[in-house]
């Protein structure tokens, strides 16, 4: 499950994916053909939402904004390098 940036909710459910706003009223059911195991926001703007399926990924762009989460960063950004580590003698180990 997955929230946008005003707090609806996106559920995978029967059918595909169920939007739910705050409240918990269901607003409406992107329908897909397959069941959907997963999701994520994604894309320029965070707008996309990405969705794996039994067999298929699908991509499903929206007016929608994901909202952040703690993981996750929005850009592009190169992973950060592994820590250095020193042996006893300050020498960096063998790989």
């Amino acid at each position: 499950m997955k929230a946008d940036s005003e707090g609806n909710l996106y559920v995978t459910g029967p059918g595909g994916v169920w939007v739910l706003d705050p409240s918990g009223k269901h607003l409406g059911t992107l329908e897909v053909p397959e069941v959907v195991a997963n999701l994520n926001w994604g894309g320029p703007g965070w707008s996309t939402l990405f969705l794996t399926a039994s067999t298929s990924l699908y991509r499903v762009r929206t007016n929608a904004v994901g909202a952040p989460v703690p993981n996750m960063r929005r850009g592009r950004s190169r992973p950060a390098d592994p820590p250095r580590t020193r042996t006893a003698a300050g020498r960096e180990p063998y790989p």
